[in-house]
């Protein structure tokens, strides 16, 4: 397996955006602010400790019950300064993947551009998108006999995007990597400012943004975390197992657009803002635009942490962390 000498050569150097509030953070800052709960039962655990996820780690147990955090409004800023980046590694047949991993505890509200104005601009749809915990990522693929990068792979809404090494922009070996305002998936540094997602007619685009121009951060500390193939973690990071939420569900509510500062927008985005409302009141919006989850935890199944070689399949594309 690699050393922590090479996994600490090639962790990425994240940019984030100038007016991000929601920041990386340790499972512990997580735990401070947080109660362990269960969907059917009674169970209440104030500040859990890791060993409390390792006795609760079993989704839909017992009668159906999903253990989740309900993670306080004091805990979503995260805490930078004693944030790690948790490491998780995989050995495939030609080579090794060293995925690195950001734990948020809050995910912001939706980001968006209006179109409809003489110098069109980059808002915020409050309070659509925003859910608690957060699991980003950014995987590089190793030469298993030189451990030279051959490809980087970056995670944004679910899906994996490959990029050859030789066109990863960086410092030295670390990868120089943006973080999308708010949503916090991950994009190169001389990719495009403003990613388009959705287009809601000729009025306003759902869209990741990203910017070189916000705080920048060299993660200090680089943990492992993972389960072997028995199931069980290999390090003290006892959380790899927990197959509960992050988070509890939100219900979310179109309350109005501002831009990035909070500062109110035009006379039409608060007309559009209005029969949004409407509509939402007379129940004309599906549940799913409305209802958020918290994030699965690491030991959820549609995870891949287990540690041991994997021989089908190509890595980086396969893996839906």
């Amino acid at each position: 397996m690699l050393s922590q000498e090479v996994i600490e050569r090639f962790a990425p150097i994240l940019h984030f955006h100038p007016f991000e509030r929601y920041f990386p953070c340790s499972l512990e800052w997580l735990l401070r602010h947080c109660c362990l709960r269960h969907t059917r039962s009674s169970l209440r655990i104030l500040q859990p400790s890791q060993v409390d996820l390792l006795t609760h780690w079993q989704a839909n147990h017992p009668e159906g019950s999903t253990p989740y955090l309900d993670i306080a409004s004091s805990g979503y800023g995260g805490h930078l300064e004693s944030a790690p980046c948790y490491v998780a590694v995989q050995e495939w047949d030609n080579c090794f993947e060293i995925t690195y991993l950001m734990l948020y505890a809050y995910q912001g509200a939706q980001t968006a551009h209006w179109h409809l104005s003489r110098r069109p601009y980059d808002c915020l749809v409050r309070d659509f998108g925003r859910h608690q915990g957060d699991l980003e990522w950014v995987s590089i693929s190793l030469d298993k006999e030189s451990l030279q990068p051959l490809e980087i792979g970056l995670q944004a809404h679910g899906k994996v995007r490959v990029v050859p090494w030789s066109r990863c922009p960086r410092q030295q070996e670390h990868p120089l990597v943006r973080v999308a305002l708010h949503g916090h998936c991950c994009a190169l540094m001389d990719e495009p400012d403003r990613v388009i997602q959705r287009r809601l007619g000729g009025v306003l685009s759902i869209c990741d943004l990203y910017s070189s121009q916000g705080q920048v951060w060299r993660p200090g500390e680089l943990r492992r975390i993972g389960l072997d193939e028995s199931g069980q973690p290999i390090s003290q990071e006892l959380w790899a197992k927990f197959q509960g939420r992050l988070g509890r569900p939100l219900d979310n509510h179109f309350r109005r657009l501002t831009r990035l500062d909070g500062e109110p927008v035009g006379i039409l985005p608060r007309l559009l803002g209005r029969l949004v409302r409407l509509a939402e009141g007379r129940g004309w919006l599906p549940n799913f635009i409305r209802q958020a989850e918290g994030t699965p935890a690491p030991g959820d199944p549609g995870r891949w942490f287990i540690h041991g070689q994997r021989k089908s399949g190509p890595p980086l594309r396969q893996c839906p962390y």
